[in-house]
Parts: C-alpha cells; sequence; structure tokens
C-alpha cells in the first residue's frame, strides 16, 4: 500500500523482540475466519495527514473500496498506537496470499494510481509481514 518511491520496506524479523511480541500478541485478538491469509502494515503519518490518512486506510476508505472489488477480501482494520502520535497499522484480510497477488495483478493501474495519491500522508511505511491465522 502507499509503497511506490518509499523506503525500503521492514519486516517484522527486522523489529526488536519487544515489538515482534507486540504484533503476535496482537493478532490473537482480532477476530478471522480460519485459514485467513493477513499482510501487516505499519506506517508513521504526518500530523498533518492523520485525518485523511484515517479516512483513506479505514474500514470505508479508498483502499477498502477498491479491495472489495474481489470477493477474496475479507476486510481492513485501521488501529491506531495511543503510545506514539502518528503510528498506524493496517491489517488486511484475504482467504489467501495467492488471491491478494492475483487482485494486484488485475488491478495494477487503480492499486499503483491509490498508491501514489497516499505517498503524500505518510513520513515512512514498511510492510512487516505475511501472516496466516491458525484454526483452532
Amino acid at each position: 500500500m502507499c509503497g511506490a518511491g518509499a523506503p525500503a520496506r521492514e519486516t517484522l524479523e527486522a523489529q526488536p523482540a519487544n515489538v515482534q511480541s507486540f504484533f503476535v500478541d496482537l493478532l490473537t485478538v482480532i477476530p478471522m475466519p480460519s485459514s485467513t491469509y493477513l499482510a501487516l502494515w505499519e506506517f508513521q503519518v504526518k500530523p498533518e495527514s492523520i485525518s485523511a490518512f484515517e479516512e483513506t486506510y479505514g474500514p470505508d476508505g479508498a483502499w477498502a473500496q477498491l479491495f472489495r472489488q474481489s470477493p477474496d477480501y475479507l476486510g481492513t482494520e485501521l488501529l491506531r498506537d495511543l503510545n506514539h502520535p502518528g503510528r498506524y497499522l493496517t491489517l488486511d484480510r484475504w482467504t489467501s496470499h495467492e488471491a491478494l497477488g492475483r487482485f494486484k495483478k488485475d488491478h495494477y493501474a487503480d492499486y499503483s494510481a491509490l498508491d501514489q495519491q497516499c505517498e503524500s500522508l505518510t513520513e515512512r511505511e514498511a510492510f512487516l509481514d505475511d501472516f496466516e491465522s491458525v484454526a483452532p
């Protein structure tokens, strides 16, 4: 999301152990159907862009509206860090990693255009990693 021209993306493995633990713990409290693929992104939003960012990246924002063109899209969660102003996480749920890949390929032009429009909202973004829910 909004990554064209952004600094090299970081992965969860590059984060300190306490940050890794936070994300893993977070994933255990968000209800998901079994075998759901989850893409986890972190953003540092420019102070003047917080309102626009929340609108664009929220569950009914421009990204969710684009993703809803696919029956494999299951929803987005937008999380605001209470201890670090401007820090947000998005959790995009899909039926599979392959489904997201197909969507990006099939909607490349729209995805890229929205990505470029969003670049000015953030100071930094990082794709943290791919996750899969674990069925009980």
